[in-house]
């Protein structure tokens, strides 16, 4: 759900920072190579390149850096199941508390709150833990938000919202967003700069040194050991950003969901399954059948769910 950024804080957030760190940590192996090479170009100028380059690739491998720490996708299944438990009991743990602390501690109580809505709903309305991970639970619990209250898809309708609203919300929004996903991109350039780090050390190992003079193996590890600590530390306190953002996307579809006009669709299904009772439909009943025929060119019948097409070729 990103849209292109533009040369301001913004482009600070989501490009500049993760691609200086990653930059620094690649810059002797950039170095050595531009000598062997017989490159020459200036040490600062080649952080500035290396530095928009790294940042242009978070910025294209946004989604799949999303579904990593998500939990979504890339996760070998024995590491799936161990943090799903893992989750699965802090959810456990957080409602037994959430219970006891319902009549004798109101400020836990209300606390507590707060991390239950951070997982999502099921089909019978209770809190389940359906991702890996902390953030994964999180994002899920307000992405199934405008599905759940008015049957709209949270993807396919985002956009739609979006280009509807004035440029000034918008903005907002989207500097909301760009601190999320700062977060987010520094969470994964400290976790490449520790793995770069501990390959220049296990490099010396074997007796490769790409620069002189160049950190001892030791001092190398040590900094990879601190660079993978601060990646884990920054992933759990922007864990508040991502809330944040996620009250503010719940809040754009509450209050402009309106927005998205789809009774011209709603008329032209109508007539195609030749069934007048879809125009008296609830709205979300409508959003689904807009969405169903608009994102996957299928509407449902009394035969069941058809493709568009043959309703066409039959008129």
């Amino acid at each position: 759900m990103k849209l292109p950024f533009s040369f301001n804080l913004k482009f600070v957030f989501r490009l500049l920072f993760p691609g200086f760190v990653v930059s620094l940590a690649l810059f002797p192996a950039l170095r050595a190579t531009c000598n062997k090479l017989y490159i020459t170009i200036q040490s600062e100028y080649l952080i500035i390149l290396s530095t928009l380059i790294a940042g242009w690739l978070f910025i294209v491998l946004d989604m799949h850096i999303y579904m990593v720490l998500e939990g979504r996708r890339y996760w070998p299944n024995w590491l799936r199941k161990l943090f799903q438990r893992s989750e699965e009991r802090r959810l456990k743990r957080y409602g037994e508390e959430y219970n006891r602390a319902k009549e004798t501690d109101r400020i836990k109580y209300t606390e507590l709150s707060v991390e239950l809505r951070r997982f999502p709903l099921n089909s019978r309305g209770e809190r389940i833990a359906s991702y890996p991970t902390r953030l994964g639970n999180l994002l899920l619990a307000y992405e199934e938000y405008p599905l759940r209250v008015y049957g709209m898809d949270s993807v396919f309708y985002w956009y739609r919202i979006w280009m509807a609203i004035d440029d000034d919300l918008r903005e907002h929004i989207d500097t909301q967003q760009a601190l999320a996903d700062s977060s987010v991109y520094m969470t994964a350039a400290l976790f490449f700069t520790g793995l770069i780090l501990i390959g220049y050390a296990l490099l010396q190992q074997i007796g490769i040194t790409l620069i002189n003079p160049f950190p001892t193996s030791q001092f190398l590890l040590t900094l990879g050991a601190i660079s993978m600590g601060l990646s884990w530390f920054l992933y759990r306190i922007s864990l508040h950003l991502h809330a944040t953002f996620g009250e503010l996307f719940k809040s754009l579809f509450d209050m402009h969901k309106d927005k998205v006009p789809v009774d011209n669709v709603i008329n032209l299904i109508s007539s195609l399954a030749k069934d007048n009772h879809i125009k008296g439909a609830s709205n979300s009943d409508k959003y689904m059948i807009a969405w169903r025929y608009l994102h996957n060119y299928k509407i449902k019948t009394e035969q069941g769910v058809v493709s568009a097409a043959t309703l066409f070729e039959r008129d």
